[in-house]
């Protein structure tokens, strides 16, 4: 359910990209933090997947596990979706030189996290929303064990998210300022280099 829950967030944000990140900045930092809650908790819950399956834990044994290709592109995933949201949060709170290498990460790390994310999307869609729906079925009908813990934290973590995001509002000008500091430490830069 989480995963589905990105899909829409993810979608803005790649908007934002191909309509022109600089024009829509506001929106894409926004998106942006109010994502990273959600991303923690799909990481978390995969990881949680993941040490039960491999502890050998009945339930997760019998429910088999990922794709080899899948569990082979994991480790890069993690790793991408680090750099983005690490590189994402480091611009708006670095300067000088550790934010040129913030700036210079965050772009190929969201290429790379973009086409994880869509081929990772594409393989578990279908059965990602007949969970979602099961849940919900689940939800209206008899008590499953977890549910309910398992539905407060998603709500949770999507508030959290968006209050993540609006409390940064009045932080933003450090991102959106971003493309006119660049143009003036390239200026800075060339004269410096001129000399």
């Amino acid at each position: 359910m989480v995963g589905v829950l990105l899909l829409g967030p993810v979608a803005v944000e790649l908007g934002t990209i191909l309509l022109g990140v600089h024009t829509f900045m506001s929106l894409h930092v926004f998106v942006g933090l109010a994502l990273i809650p959600p991303v923690l908790l799909k990481l978390a819950s995969t990881g949680w997947r993941f040490a039960r399956y491999y502890t050998r834990k009945e339930a997760y044994v019998e429910h088999g596990a990922p794709q080899i290709e899948m569990r082979l592109l994991a480790p890069l995933f993690v790793v991408a979706t680090v750099v983005l949201f690490a590189s994402g949060v480091a611009m708006g709170i670095l300067h000088g030189q550790a934010l040129v290498v913030a700036r210079r990460l965050h772009g190929p790390a969201s290429v790379v996290w973009l086409v994880l994310f869509a081929i990772h999307a594409l393989v578990y869609l279908k059965r990602a929303l007949i969970g979602s729906r099961q849940e919900i079925i689940a939800a209206a009908g008899r008590s499953v064990q977890g549910r309910r813990v398992r539905g407060y934290l998603i709500a949770a973590t999507v508030v959290s998210g968006l209050i993540t995001g609006a409390a940064t509002i009045p932080a933003q000008h450090h991102w959106v300022n971003l493309r006119r500091d660049h143009h003036r430490g390239d200026h800075t830069g060339a004269a410096h280099t001129a000399r």
